[in-house]
């Protein structure tokens, strides 16, 4: 694990530690809320487990904060330049497929943009975000099928796509080549008492 990765694991339990004791929520109000089982809460609040993607998502909505508050490890004003090998891994398939985050922006709105590669035959599901969440996509190679509240959408290279985020959506790529991809988040800052 790079140190990058450490700094994120670290900076995510101390948010979510933080984020729990402000809104007075046990391990138990937090579990139902987000979905996340009360023993993954504890080794993410730890700093001892790597939580993935859809976890880190249902955290965040929960709270009704984004990705980019709960990942970042410390904000910084003007210039704020990321090197290729500081970004994060956040999800993976084992079989080439993956999605790093590549950074973040909170100022009102939630701002996040993502380099995804999703491998032959691959599919990543995702459950509907804040209410308001958009999401852009835009295909440099091989091809995808975004499929929104059922709603099926092929894209080939070149394509970009604007969708609700905050509906139910899944990425697949059909093809027999790597998917390529980046995809922009926008989501509404969320309510100062949480949800």
């Amino acid at each position: 694990m790079g140190a990058r990765e450490e700094a994120v694991r670290a900076a995510v339990a101390q948010k979510l530690r933080t984020l729990r004791a402000g809104r007075g929520w046990s391990l138990d109000v937090l579990a139902r809320r987000s979905g996340v089982s009360k023993g993954m809460l504890v080794q993410v609040e730890q700093g001892t487990s790597n939580p993935s993607l859809a976890t880190l998502v249902r955290l965040a909505d929960a709270f009704g904060i984004s990705v980019t508050e709960l990942v970042d490890s410390g904000a910084v004003e003007g210039v704020r330049r990321i090197p290729r090998d500081e970004t994060v891994l956040l999800w993976s398939d084992g079989a080439g497929s993956r999605a790093e985050f590549l950074v973040g922006y909170d100022r009102g709105e939630h701002v996040e943009l993502w380099r995804w590669e999703l491998a032959p035959g691959a599919s990543y599901r995702s459950h509907a975000h804040l209410s308001g969440t958009r999401e852009i996509v835009h295909l440099t190679a091989g091809r995808m099928v975004l499929v929104v509240a059922g709603e099926r959408h092929e894209l080939h290279p070149g394509d970009s796509v604007l969708y609700p985020g905050d509906r139910d959506h899944t990425l697949h790529n059909p093809g027999g080549d790597p998917a390529h991809l980046t995809m922009v988040v926008i989501a509404p800052a969320g309510p100062a008492g949480g949800t």
